[in-house]
């Protein structure tokens, strides 16, 4: 796979404006969306950095980390790292460099699932 690797990563230098120019776009768009996202949904709460495609996204449920990334990837087909990974319970490690339609998507379904959840407790 070296000649291979070598010539993608060629191709990348070679193109590499483009790239980051649609990789700046592209998180922009989401940390905007996520920003929507969360005027809605109070059990949330963010502080992104403007050049980071990571975020830690602390949530108010009486459920550890594991338990919530579980459960989502379980029932709902969506990942997320837990807290207790980066020993930070209440958080889960939210990834911003999806495309804009699955990043909204991922947004949508937690929001309906953590609804749900809420209502349980």
């Amino acid at each position: 796979t070296g000649p291979l690797s070598d010539r993608l990563g060629i191709a990348a230098l070679r193109n590499k404006e483009v790239i980051l120019k649609r990789n700046r776009e592209m998180l922009a768009r989401n940390q905007q969306a996520l920003k929507e996202w969360l005027r809605k949904n109070d059990a949330f709460s963010v502080v992104c950095s403007p050049l980071s495609p990571v975020a830690f996204l602390h949530y108010s449920m009486n459920m550890g980390s594991v338990e919530l990334c579980e459960r989502l990837l379980q029932e709902c087909g969506v990942f997320f790292v837990p807290g207790s990974c980066f020993k930070t319970e209440n958080y889960v490690r939210l990834g911003m460099g999806r495309s804009c339609g699955d990043f909204e998507k991922g947004l949508s379904v937690l929001s309906k699932w953590s609804n749900e959840a809420l209502k349980k407790v």
